[in-house]
């Protein structure tokens, strides 16, 4: 699959999950007494979490894309707290943001799509302010990488061991570490492993939105111990 396609299906997708406002939510909560007052976002697409994040002191929100900066630089217009900039995780120029004093780096459903990813994640240990901290989200489990995953240009998804091997190998201290979306691991199975799609279809993604507060009661009562995506809350160590 060409590059140009994995662009058009991480677009379609993101608009798809823009319409999941209780599910957004719940994956936001998950990590919000984790956010500081003067926040990365790296990976930050339309805009989904970013407007969550307008009540802090700064929100730098990192894009790839111009394209995407450049909306998200018009939705946002009316906060002066809210920046937009276009940069690469594995640029060793992403240094030059450090001047913010950023206190947490937000980084969700973005790593898998990073070839480089080991040094995506010691830039990030970089940029941070001394004891900042980095939020991570990635897809789990390495089993159930499917054609939902290649179509999305997913390079991989993580071990929560290996992922955490890689987070002290450049300097990060792991806080904690959880899963989210239990229940979501069947969809994905059938529609990626079985079906061979390309997209989770919208109905099925509608009924989940509805049902969301359902899981996520039911997931908390079970400890978040498994999930399809993994979460880890990792401090910045100086090596």
């Amino acid at each position: 699959m060409t590059v140009a396609n994995h662009v058009v299906v991480g677009e379609e997708t993101l608009h798809l999950m823009s319409e999941m406002e209780t599910f957004n939510q719940w994956m936001f909560d998950s990590i919000r007494p984790c956010i500081g007052q003067r926040v990365l976002e790296a990976g930050a697409g339309i805009g989904n979490f970013t407007g969550r994040l307008v009540d802090r002191d700064l929100v730098v929100a990192l894009e790839l894309e111009a394209d995407r900066v450049e909306r998200l630089r018009q939705r946002f217009a009316e906060y002066p707290n809210v920046h937009a900039e276009v940069g690469d995780l594995t640029d060793p120029r992403l240094l030059q943001l450090s001047h913010y004093g950023f206190d947490t780096i937000i980084c969700l459903n973005v790593l898998e799509h990073i070839e480089q990813h080991v040094a995506a994640l010691s830039h990030m240990h970089d940029v941070l302010a001394p004891g900042g901290r980095l939020l991570l989200l990635v897809p789990a489990h390495p089993a159930l990488y499917s054609s939902l995953d290649q179509e999305l240009g997913h390079y991989r998804r993580y071990r929560e061991s290996d992922l955490r091997a890689l987070l002290e190998q450049v300097g990060f201290g792991i806080e904690r570490r959880f899963y989210l979306n239990l229940f979501g691991i069947f969809g994905w199975w059938l529609n990626g492993r079985v079906l061979k799609r390309r997209l989770l279809p919208r109905g099925q993604l509608s009924v989940y939105e509805r049902l969301a507060p359902v899981f996520r009661g039911m997931e908390e009562g079970l400890g978040r111990r498994w999930g399809l995506s993994v979460v880890f809350v990792a401090q910045k160590v100086e090596l």
